[in-house]
């Protein structure tokens, strides 16, 4: 799994200060108790235009990525699979798109566009979130000496600021790797990612947003990952580049293709998978338990509701859509 892997997964970073030190948008590890409102909207808000002149749908045929129709008794609700960094070519999505967004009240993302600040003050939490080593450690103390010379010649390829590299936590590392790497990222951009354009087009058609994933929970989970996971994560992302690939297996709706992308272990050593398998399960698996209840929820409030998560929490047998059908709904795959 790289960075771009990474991203399909429903994880982003926004800068927090200066320097290297980033605060990272993190996410939920159980049910929340968000109303189903808009009361503590603190969002791109006014925003309501979309970027560089996108055009989001066509009346035809266009990007169909995974998307799903959820019936319950009378409720209905949309789930779209996202990638949270696109490349311009990915819009116009298709009309299927389109309809399902259009039958929709209200758009749910795994967690609002915010601003830092705003972020900041409406969260708390006892955990160290600042990403940054205490004074006398640093990042070689976290890292194997493989893991930890493979970042330090990324960053050294990049200019990246190794005094501030040393002082970062794995945590923080593996959340900013394209900032530490130099990487392109093939051209994707994450002011156009899928959950950001929707949530800036339901402010054009004044429909609620919501947070399928709370303040809190987001800012605790990476400080509190198993470092072995982080420091293979790290290591498979600085090795290899599959943007492409994962890309072209979203635009198809080829689920069988990004769940190998996402959980397989590849030619990792025994104790690297266990690590790595340790670190998807803390980082999907274990969410999309969180994100299935939070459907339910939208299902029960009768509101019609465009889900949108990362397309790797829509995988496998614990997958959103399976986990919906143990739960008694109906799931179609929109094609």
């Amino acid at each position: 799994m790289n960075v771009k892997s990474i991203l399909i997964g429903g994880i982003l970073a926004a800068v927090m200060v200066g320097g290297a030190v980033f605060l990272s948008t993190m996410v939920n590890r159980s049910a929340d108790d968000i109303e189903v409102g808009t009361e503590n909207d603190v969002t791109i808000g006014t925003v309501s235009s979309l970027p560089g002149g996108t055009i989001l749908f066509t009346d035809g045929e266009g990007t169909l990525p995974p998307l799903w129709k959820v019936t319950r008794g009378e409720s209905t609700m949309y789930m779209l699979g996202s990638m949270h960094a696109v490349p311009p070519e990915c819009y116009p999505l298709d009309s299927r798109v389109k309809a399902a967004y259009e039958s929709s009240a209200a758009v749910a993302v795994e967690h609002k566009n915010v601003d830092a600040v705003d972020f900041l003050s409406s969260a708390s939490t006892n955990v160290d979130t600042s990403g940054v080593c205490r004074d006398g450690d640093e990042l070689k103390n976290h890292l194997s000496e493989r893991q930890y010379q493979l970042v330090r010649s990324a960053a050294e390829g990049s200019g990246f600021d190794l005094e501030a590299l040393d002082k970062m936590l794995p945590w923080s590392v593996y959340n900013n790797l394209s900032q530490i790497s130099g990487a392109d990222d093939n051209g994707a951009r994450t002011d156009i990612g899928i959950d950001k354009i929707f949530q800036i087009q339901a402010n054009i058609d004044r429909k609620p947003k919501y947070s399928i994933e709370s303040d809190q929970a987001r800012l605790e989970l990476f400080p509190k990952m198993p470092e072995d996971a982080l420091g293979v994560l790290i290591e498979r992302e600085l090795s290899g580049d599959n943007y492409k690939e994962l890309y072209q297996a979203w635009c198809s709706g080829d689920l069988d293709l990004l769940y190998q992308m996402q959980y397989g272990t590849g030619d990792l050593s025994d104790e690297d998978a266990a690590a790595f398998e340790r670190g998807v399960k803390y980082l999907l698996t274990d969410r999309n338990y969180v994100m299935a209840d939070k459907a339910m929820e939208y299902l029960d409030s009768g509101e019609t509701v465009f889900f949108i998560a990362g397309a790797g929490h829509f995988c496998g047998d614990e997958g959103i859509p399976e986990l919906l059908k143990n739960k008694g709904c109906n799931v179609e795959r929109i094609k």
